[in-house]
């Protein structure tokens, strides 16, 4: 019976040690750093930090200030993309982003997690 208490304890013990160490690492290096994980959020207002992960704007509403905020796009080309929808009316779909002057197929898959047409 003493035995069993003793692994018990060994174990208990082992685990918190682990927990201790891991804790005194995290605290030594000025903490964690998570990137945002979310679903994607409208963004109702301008800001000038870029979009985390998981946020997106809708493509067919938003102004050139919100999409400056995305990764790979700045002042040209959001002016561009809202340039070609104003001439073109409302993108069906982001791979039509490709027939925006400045946007290939790389800048694309690159800004295509940032972006919806609807919502």
């Amino acid at each position: 019976m003493m035995v069993k208490y003793k692994n018990v304890i060994v174990v208990a013990l082992t685990v918190l040690f682990v927990l201790a160490g891991a804790l005194l690492l995290i605290k030594r290096d000025g903490g964690m750093e998570f990137e945002k994980l979310a679903e994607p959020v409208s963004v109702t207002e301008s800001t000038d930090r870029e979009l985390f992960v998981g946020e997106s704007i809708n493509i067919n509403t938003t102004s050139k200030a919100e999409l400056e905020r995305v990764p790979n796009i700045g002042p040209s080309l959001a002016s561009a993309i809202i340039e070609y929808r104003d001439r073109h009316g409302a993108f069906s779909s982001l791979d039509e982003l490709v027939n925006v002057k400045g946007i290939g197929e790389t800048t694309l898959d690159n800004i295509r997690g940032y972006l919806r047409t609807e919502g």
